[in-house]
């Protein structure tokens, strides 16, 4: 299995929704695998399916950002992660709490995120066991992020007022001047080729002169 390209916003396909998978079928195993290689190549505290462009109820965590749930047995080569499959939050209470959050879709972006305190988890994993935790604080804030992925959120679209503004702006900001170094460096490329192309017509020209010489000279 081999890290893949990770998915940068504002590619649609963060926003589509995924499906629900057999969590024992080879190909949810070698898809864990992907992701888990591709997490930790990207340096990741965690990764959703719909990040890599497959749009399949999987993530997996990091056993550092979330020690509560049992490390992926069916991984254990990979490295000390868990693997969720179809995984499901329910929420418990109302109180909510703000913590930093960034994300490999949306790179060199950090913001404060209203999550909830308190959540239910359901999940399977890879070897099929349902798996019920409730989780609190920092690893459910975790979860959540996680999860959003699979709904077709990233944690941009939980900002509201001017935050959201402000950190879109950037974003926006940051797209733009992508796209002009692409632009440019493609016009570089352009007439970097051009020169090329030039000096080497010079070169078939001055062939075709000598040539011409030669010849000249042998019907004299």
């Amino acid at each position: 299995m081999v890290a893949r390209a990770v998915i940068k916003w504002p590619d649609p396909r963060l926003l589509k929704k995924s499906a629900d998978v057999d969590p024992t079928s080879k190909d949810t195993h070698d898809l864990a695998l992907d992701l888990y290689h591709t997490m930790v190549a990207s340096f990741g505290a965690g990764i959703a399916a719909s990040q890599i462009g497959v749009h399949k109820n999987v993530c997996l965590v990091s056993c550092h950002y979330a020690p509560s749930l049992p490390a992926e047995e069916k991984l254990s080569n990979a490295g000390r992660c868990v693997a969720l499959v179809n995984p499901k939050l329910t929420v418990i209470g109302n109180e909510k709490f703000k913590w930093e959050e960034s994300c490999l879709s949306v790179p060199d972006i950090t913001s404060l995120i209203d999550r909830d305190q308190k959540v239910s988890l359901k999940y399977y994993n890879l070897s099929g066991d349902l798996i019920e935790k409730v989780l609190e604080g920092t690893e459910s804030a975790t979860l959540q992020h996680e999860t959003d992925h699979l709904i077709g959120k990233l944690f941009i679209h939980r900002l509201t007022g001017a935050t959201r503004r402000v950190t879109l702006r950037k974003l926006r900001r940051k797209i733009l001047k992508q796209k002009k170094t692409i632009a440019a460096e493609k016009k570089e490329a352009k007439s970097g080729s051009s020169s090329l192309s030039e000096e080497r017509r010079q070169i078939l020209r001055s062939k075709r002169r000598k040539k011409r010489k030669k010849h000249s000279k042998n019907k004299r």
